[in-house]
Order: C-alpha cells, then sequence, then structure tokens
C-alpha cells in the first residue's frame, strides 16, 4: 500500500514501507531545463585528509599537478584568492573548508558573456578507513561555449590530477 503526501505545486511523495525496506518517489517535479555535464573522478588516497588538503592547497605542490601564475607567491590557496592568467582565464577560489572542500569558479576570458549557472573546479576529501577518498569535479560543462570539448578536456585533468595529487600525497616529503 503506498501512502502518499501532496506537496507544493502538484507534486507528489509517496511512500511504502515493506519489511526490511521503505519505498520512496516523488511524482510530479519539472523535467530539468536543461542537461548539467561534469567531468568527475574518485580516488582512494593511503594519507590522512589533512595531507591531501595539503596537496590540493598548497602552492609547491599545486605546481606538481597544475599551473600556478608566477606572480601568485603565496604559500597556500585561501578563500577569495584570484589565479589569473592574462588573457586566459582566471580561477577565484569561493569555497575552502579545511580539509573537506575546496571549490574555484572558472571564468576564461574569451567566453563571449559569463555563464548563466557555477562553472569551476571541485575538490572534496572523505575521510576512509585506508585514508582519503578524493573526487574531482569539474563543470558545469552544458553552461559554457564549447561545452563538449571543454568536457573533454576536463575528464583528461581530472584523471591526470587526481593520479598526481595522488602520487604527491603518499610520498614522503
Amino acid at each position: 500500500m503506498w501512502d502518499s503526501l501532496r506537496l507544493p505545486h502538484n507534486c507528489f511523495l509517496w511512500k511504502r514501507s515493506q519489511q526490511k525496506h521503505t519505498l520512496w518517489r516523488l511524482d510530479g517535479l519539472p523535467a530539468p531545463s536543461r542537461s548539467m555535464q561534469f567531468a568527475e573522478h574518485t580516488i582512494d588516497i593511503a594519507a590522512p585528509p589533512q595531507r591531501v588538503w595539503d596537496v590540493l592547497t598548497l602552492c609547491r605542490y599545486i605546481r606538481q599537478w597544475d599551473d600556478v601564475p608566477a606572480e601568485y607567491t603565496a604559500e597556500r590557496i585561501a578563500q577569495g584568492v584570484a589565479l589569473t592568467w592574462p588573457g586566459h582565464a582566471t580561477l577565484t577560489y569561493r569555497d575552502v573548508v579545511a580539509p573537506t572542500r575546496l571549490y574555484a569558479s572558472l571564468h576564461v576570458h574569451k567566453w563571449p558573456r559569463p555563464p548563466d549557472g557555477p562553472v569551476g573546479y571541485e575538490y572534496v576529501v572523505t575521510p576512509t578507513a585506508a585514508g582519503s577518498r578524493l573526487t574531482l569535479r569539474v563543470g558545469d560543462c552544458a553552461l559554457v561555449p564549447e561545452g563538449a570539448q571543454f568536457q573533454e578536456a576536463s575528464a583528461e585533468f581530472v584523471l591526470a590530477a587526481g593520479t598526481a595529487i595522488q602520487r604527491l600525497a603518499e610520498s614522503d616529503s
């Protein structure tokens, strides 16, 4: 037997309890107005979250897995920092929550107008029994010109960066 609860905007939440679990169904939500596209990679790292965080935020490590403008001389990335590659792009660190989440919004200077939503790089560090799990996510590629090419390049980036971050975090230095 399904029980229902009417929600605003003609939506219904349905619940059906069975012996060991409960089934939930939500009906009536409008379809998304557009598809979302991300490049994502998750990797397990045999190092504690703080070590992974250091590799993600200390410039001496970042320079080994990504590009940092030579003009940026601070030791660590921080909330509000904007890295600019003149004539190419600006990356602004909007969410820095040590040692679990790093998000930087991206603006490519050749884009004719800013995207209609967030486009950026997200790194999420989760503790595990063996160390950490790192999820790298880039997008929303559907919001940018030449989104398919951006998504393809981003897919290559998250794989290469994830491998390099893992190597650095698991090393002794």
